[in-house]
């Protein structure tokens, strides 16, 4: 008897496994395993295959080109920054670099005038306005300067530079030679865009800034304005002198 409950026991426990097993398959088969010590990771695997090439990208601008192109620049700039510090205050280098062009006949004849012009007995070629370049010498048609026609102060030599243009200071001489010791002691600069407008540089206090001039023939003064100006005209304007207003000049641009 215990047999067979035995038998029929085992049967009905064999059919519901079959059962659980029918109804989940999945649940049952497929379930991911929990390992709670994992052993260590397998060996990488060998490389793969070489993909294949991309598409050529557009040019670009070298970083390094443009840095190159900066460094050049930065030492130019050096240069002429170091140029600049080594006339700063040399009469010689600011004549070589900085001249209108009164000296090298850049400023034409016909672009220099004068309020007066020195002539009587004596023909007006010899002391004509034109004449009154920097470092120009004495030959037999005229003195090498230019020798006023009125002693009165203010009587100019006036440059007409043809565009507005910086100025920033002036350089004169006396008479060349050495029969006649003259020369101009002091003077005024104007200026002006125009021939009809005209202001002179001036002081601090607003005062008209008057220029000590030279004290020889043939040392070159040169006076700096306290700020560079502007004009297309520009009229240097005696004051005294000695023994007869006579000049030449030149004017800067740095």
């Amino acid at each position: 008897m215990f047999k067979v409950c035995f038998f029929f026991t085992f049967c009905f426990l064999v059919h519901n496994v079959r059962e659980i097993k029918s109804q989940q398959p999945e649940e049952i088969c497929f379930r991911p395993p929990t390992n709670t010590n994992p052993g260590r990771p397998g060996k990488r695997g060998p490389p793969g295959g070489k993909g294949n090439k991309g598409d050529v990208g557009p040019t670009g601008q070298c970083v390094c080109d443009g840095m190159s192109q900066l460094r050049q620049e930065m030492r130019e700039l050096s240069r002429e920054v170091l140029e600049l510090k080594q006339f700063q205050h040399s009469h010689t280098d600011k004549l070589t670099h900085c001249s209108v062009g009164m000296k090298d006949r850049r400023v034409r004849d016909e672009d220099i005038t004068a309020s007066a012009l020195l002539a009587g007995q004596f023909n007006v070629e010899v002391h004509h306005v034109k004449h009154g370049r920097l470092d120009n010498v004495a030959s037999d048609g005229h003195i090498g300067a230019w020798a006023t026609g009125n002693l009165s102060p203010g009587n100019w030599i006036q440059v007409d530079l043809k565009s507005p243009t910086v100025l920033t200071g002036v350089v004169t001489q006396g008479r060349p030679g050495g029969h006649h010791m003259q020369w101009v002691t002091s003077y005024k600069i104007a200026y002006g865009i125009n021939q009809t407008s005209f202001q002179t540089i001036q002081n601090s206090d607003g005062n008209d800034l008057i220029f000590q001039g030279n004290r020889d023939l043939n040392t070159k003064v040169t006076n700096m304005f306290p700020a560079p100006i502007i004009g297309r005209y520009v009229r240097l304007m005696h004051i005294t002198y000695h023994q007869h207003a006579t000049i030449r000049l030149e004017y800067l641009t740095c």
